[in-house]
Parts: C-alpha cells; structure tokens; sequence
C-alpha cells in the first residue's frame, strides 16, 4: 500500500522565445525537492520554439527527476483550453529520469508563426501550471496480512526444518503460494503426509511466515530474520508477502541496511526497491562506507546499474 504527495510549478513561456532564432534552444525551471523522497529533485526543461526543425511550431517538455519515481502528473495553460495527462512509472534507473510530451497549443501554434514584431508584442505571455503526485513508498511497519476469516478447513500442514516444525492450515499455505498450492495439488509425498521438509530455512524464519498468514505483523521481527522471510518469499512464489516487505524497507534504507537490500532488489530484478536503494544512495553517497569486500562489490553495482541495464 502506498500513498502520494503533491507538488506544482508554475512558469511562464514568454512570447518572444516563440520566435525562430529560438528554435532548438532550451528553457528550465528551478529543481524543487522532495522532501517525504530523500534525494529527489525536479523540474521542467522546455523547448517553447519546438525541439528540432520536426517539431517546430510545438512547444516540447520533458519533466526530468533526480531518480526513478511512480509520478501521474498533468499540465494546463491559464485561459487557454489545453489539458494534458499521463500517470507513468519511471524506473529506467539512469542517473536523471524524464517524462517528455509535446503539444502544439491553441494560439501558441499562432504565436509561433507570427512574423510581425508589432503584432507580436500584443501577444500575452503563457502561464504554464504542472501539477504532479508522487507514490510513496510504506514507511509505517510492516503490514499484517490475515487469510484465517476465508479458511473453510482446519486441516493443518507441518512445516518440518532441521531446528524444529510448526503447523499452518493447509488452506492458508496454498492460497497465498502457487508453489505450495501445485505440491498438494498432485500425489506427492508432501501430500500423502500433510508434511513439507524445507532444509534451506530455520525456525525463525518460516515461524514469521506462519505468523504473517496468522494476521502477525513483522514489523518487530530482526533484520537478517526479515531478510531471509523475502528470500523464502521469493521461493515459494508468494508475491503478496514480497511486495509488502518490499514497500516496508523502500522507506526504511539505513546506511547499514543498503547494502543487503541492494543486493536482494538485484538478485530477484524488484525495480521497486532497487529504484529506492538507487535513490537513496544517490543522496547519500558521500557519507556511505562499505566496510566489507561484498559490500564494496554491491556499491560498484549501484553505480554501474543504470549502464549495465541498458545494455541487456
């Protein structure tokens, strides 16, 4: 779950930048921060001549953020019938990001092509208004997710590890895993048993999982515990439980906790979360020591993410 905060910008395109000689030439606006996004800026660079010799006679936009960002935003002009709109998700991971649009205005089009200096200068200037909403990320703790009000049955599972067992009704383990769901689906020894041996997870691990499907919120569960509750998340396929944590640590990142979540959003490719480690160590950089071969390894990879990427 998530929830948004709103900014806007307001400039004005002035008459004479219409003009030919000022074709190709770019205009920006002030970058504005973001203060509930740590690290993120942004701002409006346009073309009020058009782009290139294509574009002429349309004013191009492009709005450009610091990092990758889930924006909607729409743009309008004071007394002038023009609305634009677009609700885009930029994760591309490249050090600056942009959502570009151009649009050719009713009278801006006639601007543009008017030749006359006197008849130009009775032409008001523009007034641009940008409104735009950012998603944020989860901050508060973790969310408990409960299936018990939708079981029917009772029957229970056991989930066997080296360092002990626990119980979860079979009907919320299926539902929530279709790795689980296809083991019990078919003549199995995990189905004729009623009993999963899992031998890559201990106790505490899957016990929090337990708990989570119980309705239990993780939010007091230790670090490399929460860790290792993704990675089986990851296993057994159980995506609600993976976007939840997720959506948690995007707006939990630490100096200290960067290192493994990176490393996690890019081992499993969860834009989401690496999109907020990129920003976060992109604001953050300066005061970042890694203090280990590993993490040195991880910190190369966030600065080389956007290049490695775009050449997949």
């Amino acid at each position: 779950m998530s929830s948004v905060v709103a900014d806007m910008t307001t400039f004005e395109v002035g008459a004479y930048q219409t003009r030919g000689c000022y074709l190709g030439q770019k205009f920006s606006t002030q970058k504005r921060s973001i203060k509930e996004i740590q690290g993120l800026e942004w701002w409006v660079e346009y073309y009020p001549a058009g782009y290139d010799y294509n574009s002429q006679g349309c004013l191009s936009c492009e709005l450009m953020f610091s990092g990758p960002v889930s924006v909607k935003y729409n743009v309008y002009f004071e007394d002038i019938d023009f609305y634009y709109h677009e609700d885009k998700l930029i994760d591309d991971h490249n050090t600056v990001q942009q959502s570009t649009f151009s649009a050719r205005v009713p009278d801006f089009d006639w601007v543009c092509r008017l030749d006359s200096p006197v008849t130009r200068s009775k032409v008001k200037n523009l007034k641009m208004i940008i409104n735009v909403e950012f998603e944020l990320p989860v901050a508060s703790p973790l969310p408990a997710v409960s299936y018990t009000e939708q079981c029917l049955s009772d029957e229970k599972i056991v989930l066997a590890m080296d360092d002990g067992n626990v119980e979860i009704s079979k009907e919320l383990l299926t539902q929530g895993s279709p790795v689980f769901d296809a083991m019990f689906m078919h003549d199995t020894k995990e189905a004729r048993s009623n009993r999963v041996e899992i031998t890559d997870f201990e106790l505490p691990t899957v016990q929090a999982f337990v708990d989570y499907c119980n309705g239990s919120p993780l939010d007091s569960v230790p670090f490399d515990v929460l860790m290792e509750v993704m990675r089986f998340s990851e296993k057994y396929g159980i995506e609600d439980l993976s976007d939840h944590m997720q959506s948690y640590f995007a707006g939990q990142l630490t100096n200290d906790n960067i290192w493994a979540l990176a490393h996690y959003a890019d081992t499993y490719e969860r834009s989401k979360l690496m999109a907020a480690c990129l920003r976060y160590h992109n604001a953050n950089r300066n005061s970042m020591r890694p203090t280990t071969p590993e993490e040195t390894k991880i910190e190369m990879m966030l600065f080389n993410y956007p290049y490695r990427k775009n050449r997949k």
